[in-house]
């Protein structure tokens, strides 16, 4: 699976009046990524719904290690190139990672400023149907001030946003991670997380009636799942996390 990703901002030409920080994520998935290639009727591809809530996931999980008071106007495009037939290449989460990556190589400022010491409970209800969604979003901004940036110069850069991803599904009572796409079609959850070093930042959550218990458990395993994904882009920024704070 490959994903492309671009990153544009641009200031406002005038003082803002409010504090609405105009982030722009948008994901197409081409079907030559898939092997396909359409019609001559059809040469113009339009974003699936599919696209779209793709994007507003990969929207969730990057929006909170932005500051408020920031008001550039930013563009995030991601494209995805190729997926794995074999269905063992999660764009989605692929596409998280390539953003966070991106995220944090450009000159954005994007980092996460301080960590609550107490991770927030997860709540989860039931319809008594046979199938029960969660979607959450956790805002982690600590700064209050919406006319100037935070300041960051004493912040490392083993504490400037990176963030993991992963897929965990759902088999005979035991976890999968990152399943394929034929496991998730046998899984009885479709659990997707993405977060920090310490916590989740985005939760989207598919059950068929599964227990609260099964799925504080799979929270939890999700949260150490994540950790090779961001200890990968860490290396790759040559960024040694072994003796510094959780972040």
């Amino acid at each position: 699976t490959t994903i492309h990703v671009a990153i544009s901002s641009k200031e406002p030409k005038e003082k803002p009046t409010s504090s609405f920080f105009p982030l722009t994520v948008d994901y197409r998935n081409r079907l030559y990524a898939h092997g396909v290639i359409p019609h001559s009727g059809s040469k113009r591809e339009r974003p699936q719904e599919e696209d779209i809530l793709i994007a507003r996931i990969i929207d969730r999980a990057v929006r909170p290690l932005f500051p408020k008071g920031y008001v550039n106007d930013v563009q995030i495009t991601l494209t995805a190139h190729s997926v794995d037939a074999s269905g063992t290449g999660d764009p989605v989460v692929a596409s998280i990672l390539a953003a966070s990556y991106a995220l944090r190589t450009s000159s954005q400022p994007w980092y996460l400023l301080q960590e609550p010491s107490v991770t927030p409970e997860v709540s989860t209800s039931s319809t008594g149907s046979t199938s029960n969604t969660t979607n959450t979003s956790v805002d982690t901004n600590t700064n209050t001030n919406t006319n100037t940036l935070p300041n960051t110069s004493n912040i490392s850069n083993a504490t400037h946003g990176v963030i993991g991803c992963v897929r965990m599904g759902l088999i005979h009572g035991e976890f999968i991670t990152n399943p394929t796409v034929q496991q998730l079609r046998e899984s009885e959850m479709n659990l997707l997380v993405s977060g920090t070093r310490t916590r989740p930042m985005m939760i989207e959550f598919d059950g068929k009636e599964v227990a609260e218990e099964t799925l504080k458990r799979a929270l939890v395993a999700a949260q150490e799942a994540l950790q090779p994904s961001i200890a990968y882009q860490y290396k790759l920024l040559g960024v040694d996390i072994t003796n510094t704070a959780n972040n």
